[in-house]
């Protein structure tokens, strides 16, 4: 499978969380409301900080509450603290600068705090987005109802988007240990060592992305034969709950009416089981799984 990739630090971040029934995420779960939190990624790279996905935040939710997007968040109220946004935690770990930004998806809890991000950057050079460019032209052209069953809220996206985004295709194909992913679309390599790499995961929402970091384990030094370094797969919406790729347990009915493409989404869940199978040391996250986050976050600690 060839040599593994350099390992970097990863924080685990939540930028605002909604609640929301656990037998929605979950074919027998909990009848009651549980926390979804809006997972962040934040990788120390030597060129720069690389985020995946950037949570909520106060301008993401008034945007929310405009139009049709208000029967958004009336489904899932948010709960941000303007100290915990991204922007505010980049800033108290003294990380920076952002140097690339990968979009998992384009729905609110992925994107709300993009504009923040790219207001800290002004003041320096600008990050590059990494993301699906024909969601986001679906995405502009895209409003009212027909915006609202896609998770979509206008606004919430920065005009300057259009102008640093970055199409999967354009970057280089993974090579090295990631080449082959077994059923899973080729990766691309966004860093140029092989270190972070995205990968198609379509179903969930237009154009979803996953990311694939070799992150730096609890006691790690980030040496390339350091056992406690972690293969780990950010897959954003792919699954809500890691025990759909582990057990086969999927949403709720329901979520059919809400999924971009329910088959293409049942593959995808398939295929990132076939993949964990293969390779057994991968560790898969969504972002929303609680339980999931914390546990891996006591592995990078």
């Amino acid at each position: 499978m060839g040599s593994p990739p350099p390992a970097h630090r990863v924080h685990l971040l939540e930028a605002g969380s909604t609640r929301q029934l656990g037998a929605i995420a979950r074919r027998g779960g909990p009848w009651r409301r549980v926390t979804f939190p809006a997972l962040v990624a934040v990788i120390e790279h030597p060129d720069g900080v690389v985020v995946v996905d950037t949570g909520y935040s106060p301008r993401a939710v008034a945007a929310a509450s405009r139009g049709l997007s208000r029967v958004y968040r009336a489904l899932l109220p948010v709960t941000i603290d303007p100290t915990r946004t991204l922007a505010a935690q980049l800033d108290r770990l003294g990380l920076g600068p952002v140097t690339d930004v990968v979009v998992t998806h384009l729905h609110l809890d992925h994107v709300g705090g993009l504009a923040d991000v790219l207001d800290v950057a002004a003041e320096g050079p600008e990050p590059r987005v990494v993301l699906d460019r024909a969601a986001l032209a679906t995405f502009r052209a895209t409003r009212g109802w027909a915006a609202l069953v896609r998770g979509w809220v206008p606004g919430t996206v920065p005009d300057a988007v259009d102008r640093l985004a970055v199409d999967p295709s354009d970057l280089p194909q993974a090579d090295g240990a990631w080449a082959d992913l077994g059923p899973l679309p080729g990766g691309r390599d966004v860093l140029g060592d092989g270190s972070v790499v995205v990968v198609p995961l379509d179903g969930h929402a237009d154009g979803h992305l996953g990311v694939l970091v070799r992150a730096r384990g609890a006691a790690g030094d980030g040496g390339g034969d350091d056992v406690d370094d972690v293969d780990l797969l950010l897959v954003g919406d792919a699954a809500w709950d890691v025990r759909a790729i582990t057990d086969g347990a999927l949403p709720a009915a329901p979520v059919r009416l809400i999924s971009h493409d329910w088959s293409t989404y049942t593959a995808t869940i398939d295929a990132l089981g076939d993949l964990r199978r293969r390779r057994p040391g991968l560790v898969v996250l969504p972002s929303h799984d609680e339980a999931a986050i914390r546990r891996v976050r006591d592995v990078l600690a």
